[in-house]
């Protein structure tokens, strides 16, 4: 369910927001050097993090097996794939287009006000998907 609200809220941002949303798609050297290291730290983090989560949340452990035996060969068929693609590009641009720029515009962008923001819209993607695991 939260992948099918991803994919209509992200197609509704593309069709409510075409402009906004073909410049996110423009990247540039800078921004694609940001990515790849926030990639690396996510990754980083991920990998530090997930033992303590998982002590925390024990089941944890098993939704994670789940969702990766689902993704694995031979499940990941080109409708799962597919799917999943859909999902991650209606995710990015709900949350980091929509909602990140939505929390910026109230900080100001340069400095400590743009960390504010990503900090706050983190949060609140976090929280969203927690609840979710909460029966909310």
């Amino acid at each position: 369910m939260v992948g099918l609200a991803a994919i209509v809220m992200g197609a509704a941002a593309v069709a409510l927001f075409p402009r906004f949303i073909a410049d996110l798609f423009k990247p540039s050297l800078g921004h694609v050097i940001t990515g790849v290291f926030a990639a690396i730290v996510m990754v980083i983090a991920t990998y530090g993090l997930f033992p303590v989560v998982a002590r925390l949340f024990p089941g944890t452990t098993g939704a994670t097996a789940s969702l990766y035996r689902l993704m694995g060969i031979p499940h990941a068929t080109p409708a799962i794939l597919g799917l999943l693609t859909l999902i991650i590009v209606g995710e990015e641009i709900l949350w980091r287009g929509v909602v990140q720029e939505a929390v910026a515009m109230r900080f100001n962008p340069a400095g400590r006000g743009a960390l504010l923001a990503i900090a706050i819209a983190a949060l609140i993607y976090g929280l969203s998907h927690a609840l979710i695991g909460r029966g909310c």
